[in-house]
């Protein structure tokens, strides 16, 4: 499990974009509601991009990162598709931190190396 501090965004949604959860953190920051879906608070590119990013994801192929740019601020997501035994999907979890553009490989690689291989059974 990761540890909750200042810098780091942790969030739960379902494949509809469907907030599951999202700890304090990413609540002061984003005006985002549990049960609410979090992408119809996104301007339309914004949207269609983390669509595309979730469209990825297959039982193969279960971690991506993205890189997303609100306003002046950069953030960098591992985010994680969640599958049951039959490979339907469950959810997704997603770990985001604010960098700096000279940060953002580090610190993605960094994510990369935290995150547990797992399958909901």
């Amino acid at each position: 499990m990761f540890r909750e501090d200042e810098k780091t965004f942790m969030v739960r949604f379902l494949k509809d974009g469907t907030l599951l959860y999202a700890n304090d953190v990413c609540l002061n920051l984003f005006p985002m509601v549990i049960g609410e879906n979090f992408l119809d608070m996104l301007p339309r590119s914004e949207k269609n991009k983390i669509m595309k990013h979730l469209k990825s994801f297959t039982p193969d192929v279960l971690t991506r990162s993205l890189m997303q740019e609100i306003g002046a601020m950069r953030i960098g997501w591992i985010n994680r598709a969640i599958y049951n035994d039959d490979n339907d999907l469950i959810h997704f979890e997603g770990v985001g931190r604010i960098i700096k553009k000279m940060e953002a490989t580090n610190i993605l690689y960094g994510f990369s190396q935290v995150i547990v291989e797992r399958k909901v059974r």
